[in-house]
């Protein structure tokens, strides 16, 4: 659309022509930097892609995102019914073998955000494996020059829930920490904590 205006644009006097391209030429630049916002999945690595999304966005993923066979440690995009397409590079579990392949993904294109996951379950080495790559996946992406925000996602079977909180924050990288049920008591017990981290997402 930009274009044709332009090729309009350059059939008419100069006068005209310099003052309107004046004006068009910001425009164009917004247009082109639209792209759909890049999330770096790090840390545990439980649960597959596509469930991870399901629960964050309380469950308003395309179904279709859930027959789809994902590439791991590249850049792929889902559609979340009601908020459009969003890229997701999931880098858990990445070993020696694919950190190249992670890295070449970042340099191309850096994340926005990275969400660090961790599971209560998880202990011992299972723990410090997903700590050293949640820090991995975050000095990672730094090293493009891109200082990204930094989300912790919990995830819990059994929480005490007599007032678990989440919590946002403005402590320059650190956007929040928000805690999910995967197996909640109702249908809606996640829905508070999905509205919270996606308004985290939208005020960034």
């Amino acid at each position: 659309m930009v274009e044709r205006l332009e090729g309009i644009l350059h059939r008419l006097p100069d006068a005209i022509q310099k003052p309107v391209l004046h004006e068009l030429t910001p425009l164009k630049e917004l247009f082109l930097q639209q792209r759909p916002p890049r999330l770096l999945l790090a840390g545990a690595d439980d649960l597959p892609l596509p469930q991870i999304v399901s629960l964050i966005f309380n469950g308003t993923v395309d179904r279709r995102a859930h027959d789809i066979l994902f590439e791991v440690n590249r850049w792929q995009e889902i559609e979340v019914a009601g908020r459009g397409i969003i890229s997701f590079l999931d880098a858990r579990g990445c070993g020696p073998n694919a950190e190249d392949v992670v890295r070449s993904e970042l340099k191309r294109d850096p994340a926005d955000v990275v969400l660090v996951l961790s599971n209560r379950e998880d202990e011992g080495t299972s723990a410090s494996r997903a700590s050293d790559n949640g820090a991995a996946c975050v000095r990672w992406n730094d090293e493009t020059g891109a200082k990204a925000g930094i989300i912790a996602l919990h995830l819990d079977r059994q929480t005490n829930r007599n007032g678990h909180q989440n919590e946002t924050v403005n402590l320059g990288r650190a956007w929040g920490t928000f805690r999910f049920e995967l197996e909640p008591v109702s249908p809606t017990e996640n829905l508070a904590t999905a509205q919270q981290f996606v308004q985290t997402l939208g005020r960034r």
